[in-house]
């Protein structure tokens, strides 16, 4: 639910709280150009005078973001009013304006990704994510800030509930997907590898894009190691029940998108991917379990081992 202070929802309500302010208004400009529909162009040179600093001043309790969820609540109710005639004077507020009074508006501090205090934000993030008709605007903060998505997802709402756990369906996704290496694979620890050596890194994850597939990426340091597994795994006729085949691979040099992603992720050491399916058991476990097993335990029927790093 959101704050009785944005829960204003016809034109006539809006065109009643501008007359009721217009003194504040009148020094606030960014606030009043919102609330009298100004042009997205008018809006934007307004915030560029001082970085949207002013938009997050408070007008009767409102920051000018709050005045732009207010009109845009409004613009629903009079379209929905006016539906099929074709005669709605209220037009919303453009979504290159909501991701400017968004980026004003970070509820983290971009440099030491640290939570900041809800009075320099008024908790706009977590508002906005609450709406999918913000999911573009959502969508591009999320990528000029990608290093903070774990921060924006769970920045915190007046009530103190997390933005992800709020969120529209739409924004919902994006942030999950912000979360999630390459949008997809949802990684236990990129901080700690599963396994290491001196040419790659091993991680265990759930990937999203194919049916939440447990998988296990394989990150390797050199392209021609990677090429040279990649093919071993995918055309040397080996026994599925004893080697893992490959899902599929991701190539830096061939896909500029993952390449941004692994610069992102600090993952730049080990920057090519092959994905495989998670085994059920790591060498360790193996020899630990396995290969000296109680006498009443027999061998397993499935394959044992992890995708192994060489």
């Amino acid at each position: 639910m959101l704050p009785a202070h944005l829960q204003t929802n016809t034109a006539a309500d809006l065109k009643a709280v501008s007359a009721a302010l217009k003194e504040q208004l009148a020094t606030h400009p960014v606030h009043k150009a919102i609330l009298d529909g100004a042009a997205d162009e008018a809006v934007l040179t307004l915030l560029a005078r001082d970085n949207g600093t002013t938009a997050l001043e408070r007008v009767d309790g409102r920051t000018a973001f709050d005045f732009a969820v207010r009109r845009d609540d409004a613009c629903e109710s009079a379209a929905a009013a006016a539906a099929g005639s074709g005669d709605v004077a209220l037009r919303p507020v453009g979504a290159v304006v909501v991701t400017a009074l968004l980026a004003a508006a970070l509820p983290v501090d971009a440099s030491t990704r640290l939570p900041l205090p809800p009075q320099e934000h008024g908790c706009c993030w977590a508002t906005a994510v609450q709406y999918d008709r913000y999911a573009p605007s959502v969508g591009a903060v999320l990528a000029q800030h990608a290093l903070l998505a774990a921060e924006l997802a769970g920045a915190l709402d007046a009530e103190g509930r997390r933005a992800v756990d709020i969120a529209s369906p739409t924004c919902k996704r994006l942030l999950l997907q912000c979360l999630h290496f390459y949008k997809r694979y949802e990684v236990q620890s990129l901080s700690r590898a599963h396994h290491s050596s001196a040419t790659c890194q091993l991680h265990l994850a759930t990937d999203h894009g194919d049916g939440m597939r447990p998988v296990a990426l394989k990150f390797m340091k050199h392209r021609d190691q990677f090429a040279r597994e990649v093919e071993v795994r995918t055309k040397g006729q080996l026994d599925g029940t004893y080697v893992v085949s490959v899902l599929r691979c991701h190539d830096p040099d061939a896909d500029v998108d993952y390449a941004v992603e692994v610069q992102r992720k600090g993952l730049s050491k080990y920057p090519y991917l092959v994905v495989m399916d998670a085994g059920e058991r790591n060498l360790s476990d193996v020899l630990n379990k396995v290969l000296t097993p109680p006498r009443t335990s027999a061998l397993p029927s499935k394959r044992p081992l992890l995708a192994l790093c060489f």
